[in-house]
Order: structure tokens, then sequence, then C-alpha cells
């Protein structure tokens, strides 16, 4: 079993339709399980379609410079204020999708 210790926000389609939004707390060999507001939900492995880890945008190459750069005056940088408290907007990176096929093949580069 593969217990998670920090934060790590997930979506996770079943084959069925379902969306269910979590903190992914442990995977197994056969179940994922997800945990939202106190509730923990195990899905089977062979019921899941997709899996989406949901982070922040990335900054600009400007923003990440700044926010660096600016210690303490982050929260006056219209860029830097969202996401110092977490505001700023999501995107999901795709883990996981039954659909395609598997390729286990060497990555290379061109």
């Amino acid at each position: 079993m593969f217990k998670i210790a920090s934060k790590v926000s997930i979506t996770m389609t079943t084959v069925n339709g379902k969306i269910y939004k979590g903190n992914l707390r442990s995977v197994t060999d056969s179940e994922i399980t997800l945990s939202d507001g106190g509730k923990e939900l195990s899905i089977s492995k062979a019921a899941v379609a997709r899996v989406d880890y949901v982070r922040e945008k990335p900054l600009s190459d400007a923003g990440e410079y700044a926010w660096d750069e600016l210690v303490f005056f982050k929260v006056f940088d219209p860029e830097l204020y969202p996401r110092l408290f977490h505001l700023g907007g999501t995107m999901p990176v795709r883990l996981y999708d039954s659909s395609l096929p598997e390729d286990d093949s060497p990555v290379q580069c061109k």
C-alpha cells in the first residue's frame, strides 16, 4: 500500500461516468482511496476510466521571477496575489486514461 503524506487533489472518472473529486489518501494494487471533507471513498482500479491531478495554473516567466524576488510585496502584484492565498485558477493534468492504448516503448526526444 502507498500512503500519501501531503495534499494531492485528484479528479477521478469511473467507467460509468461518475466523477469523484478529493485528496488522494492511499493507493493499493486493487483500489484508490480519496478523502473529501472527512469522508473516505475507495474505488476499485478496474472501475477507473480517467485520473487527473488538479494543480494551480503555472505563473508566467515574469510572474515566476516576481515570486522569487518580491518576498513581502507579493500582495501588491495582481498575478501573485491569488497564488499567495490559493485563489487562482486550476488546471487538470491527465495521469491515466483507460481509452488510450498502453505504450511501453522508450521515450525519444525529437
